[in-house]
């Protein structure tokens, strides 16, 4: 796992210190977010947990009142002790009106907020995501890192904000009702405490075991997650009913379950009676502390009022010491995630900085590579050795080769998706790490191989390549006509307002083909500087094929183009062909030169095209 998600490794929930250093963390990053989210609900929120902990003493304490003023008026006339305890019932009626409000309104907060919570943190992780380099992403650690904080880190924010709000309520309200038993008798706080020992002594066991129940729920998940799209995903439908294989995956999720449940069970065994142990101990103690009141009560020093709210303080007080160990405990549980999801959303990686300069030229007049070699993180060998070549103005140029002889690496390189390993790329002569990324970034359109599917509009999965320019439907149209979608666009019901996407309402899915030339209707509509093609038309029809390209090499005389393509009937159009084998350019020229060289690339070029014969 990489340390720390991207960056220092955090430091283990283990020891008293790193304990409570990952619950002031926990706290201080809930109080920040929902801040930021919703300040007035989460300050009111707050507010009410105060409130709702506090409540029971004072509703006890206007028990001890009623029972007083019956026992004592005796002595008094009977109006008087009427009037008093009309008094005393008409202001418990207020305080419960109260109550009810705020358990009410508290209940509403709590659901408005966590939808804001739960949008919000899916909104700031994509967002967050989009922003990191592609070096970073494409990493399978951080992949699975990122996974797990992106399905985990909403609610346990949620359940983490809910918690932290328990707990400063219980010790708030701990402290005001230990004050209280403390003025009625420091004995009382002192038997208390005694038998609050062995609970003690167990926190420390029981938040272990929970913690370790959770992280191994969430590799239980994970599991759970793969084998349950094998059924459910719209992607493995036609294949997994092809191989018959739902039965085969359903025993499999069968013992994911019995092996998940039995874990649970297992754990929580050993926690229950861990927690029985704890429970026992603090029930004795309230019952001591209530014998001892009562003896009092007998030799005449106390109330029986003062009794019963000695022994309902007392029981509040083991609750709250209750509260507060299990409201710290799912805090440190939530810790684990929302540690990841604090330090994600905080990393700011060493991209860019300000001081380096746009990338304003006019025109491009030529583009370099210069000794590059690379080796992806963890490789053990370089994937690109000593690339040399260079572009000039407006030049078409082709790249050719074997899957994994470092085609597309060139491309991300250029992009600046990674950095080279050794040598420059050079634009106009100055090296592309000179550059602001995003002002170098605004002179590229791109069409890449696994490109996207979005399922907006037609007019906006097309816009999407120059978003300044997507309400332009002229331009977008100029542009789809140039690849030949626009004419079944044009012919949806709403037009290039309607999505592509059939889930939605009037929506339509697209072929693979179709979809290829919305993606590249994209690529060119963004006026760049340089344009990059990665198997353009891998799924078109020979005949749609040639007539885009067509297109395609007009439009290429006024950029560069850098074009990948399997297919050698179109890449024998571009101004200029690179053969690269194993990671090293072999071969160079137009196809007519290597045509004549009669080395690999006429060699593929003669296979390929007697397999169009045959």
């Amino acid at each position: 796992m990489m340390k720390g998600m991207i960056g220092k490794e955090k430091p283990k929930n283990s020891g008293f210190g790193n304990k409570i250093t990952a619950l002031t963390n926990v706290l201080a990053f809930s109080w920040r977010y929902c801040q930021k989210v919703s300040p007035n609900q989460i300050t009111l929120l707050w507010f009410y947990s105060f409130y709702t902990n506090i409540e029971p003493i004072i509703k006890a304490y206007f028990t001890k009142l009623i029972i007083d003023l019956i026992i004592a008026g005796k002595n008094f006339p009977p109006s008087l002790v009427f009037k008093n305890a009309a008094l005393i019932v008409f202001c418990e009626f207020t305080f419960e009106t109260v109550s009810n409000f705020v358990y009410r309104h508290r209940s509403v907060i709590r659901e408005s907020l966590k939808r804001k919570l739960l949008t919000s943190i899916e909104i700031d992780l994509a967002y967050k995501h989009s922003s990191l380099p592609i070096s970073l992403i494409e990493n399978s650690e951080f992949i699975n890192e990122y996974n797990l904080v992106k399905k985990e880190s909403g609610f346990r924010t949620y359940s983490l904000l809910e918690n932290a709000s328990e707990f400063v309520g219980a010790i708030f309200s701990f402290v005001v009702t230990l004050a209280i038993i403390l003025r009625l008798g420091w004995q009382y706080f002192l038997i208390l405490a005694i038998f609050q020992i062995p609970g003690v002594i167990l926190i420390n066991p029981i938040t272990k075991k929970s913690i370790d129940i959770s992280k191994q729920g969430v590799r239980f998940g994970k599991m759970w997650e793969i084998y349950v799209a094998f059924l459910e995903g719209l992607r493995s439908s036609y294949e997994s009913r092809i191989l018959g294989i739902k039965n085969f995956v359903k025993r499999k999720l069968e013992k994911i379950k019995e092996a998940t449940v039995g874990f649970y069970e297992k754990n929580r065994k050993v926690m229950v009676k861990w927690q029985i142990l704890s429970a026992c101990s603090n029930s004795t103690g309230v019952f001591a502390v209530s014998f001892l009141a009562l003896t009092k009560v007998i030799y005449g020093k106390i109330t029986l009022g003062d009794w019963q709210f000695v022994t309902g303080t007392a029981l509040k007080i083991v609750n709250q010491i209750k509260s507060i160990v299990d409201s710290g405990t799912l805090l440190l549980e939530a810790s684990i995630y929302t540690e990841k999801l604090n330090h994600l959303l905080s990393f700011s990686p060493p991209l860019e900085t300000s001081q380096k300069k746009p990338f304003n030229v006019k025109e491009i007049f030529s583009l370099e590579f210069k000794n590059v070699s690379f080796r992806y993180p963890n490789a053990v060998r370089n994937c690109l050795n000593d690339i040399s070549f260079t572009v000039g103005r407006n030049e078409s140029i082709a790249i050719v080769g074997e899957n994994g002889a470092g085609k597309t690496t060139l491309v991300k390189l250029l992009c600046r998706f990674y950095q080279p390993t050794g040598g420059k790329i050079l634009v106009n002569g100055i090296d592309i790490q000179k550059f602001n990324l995003e002002s170098y970034w605004k002179n590229f359109s791109a069409l890449f191989q696994n490109f996207e599917t979005y399922g907006v509009s037609a007019r906006e999965s097309i816009g999407y390549g120059d978003v300044k320019n997507i309400g332009k439907l002229r331009k977008i149209k100029r542009a789809a006509k140039s690849v030949g979608i626009n004419r079944f666009l044009t012919k949806l019901k709403n037009g290039y307002e309607t999505p592509l996407l059939r889930e939605m309402e009037n929506g339509v899915d697209l072929s693979t083909g179709q979809w290829q030339k919305v993606a590249l209707a994209r690529a060119i509509f963004r006026s760049s500087k340089i344009i990059i093609l990665d198997e353009p038309t891998s799924n078109l029809d020979p005949k749609s094929e040639e007539e885009i390209f067509k297109k395609l090499m007009r439009v290429a005389k006024k950029r560069i183009m850098l074009l990948i393509s399997h297919r050698f009937s179109t890449v024998k159009k571009a101004d200029r062909i690179i053969v690269v084998e194993k990671g090293r350019i072999t071969e160079s020229g137009s196809h007519k030169e290597l045509m004549r060289k009669n080395g690999a690339y006429a060699k593929l070029f003669k296979l390929q095209a007697q397999s169009y014969k045959e």
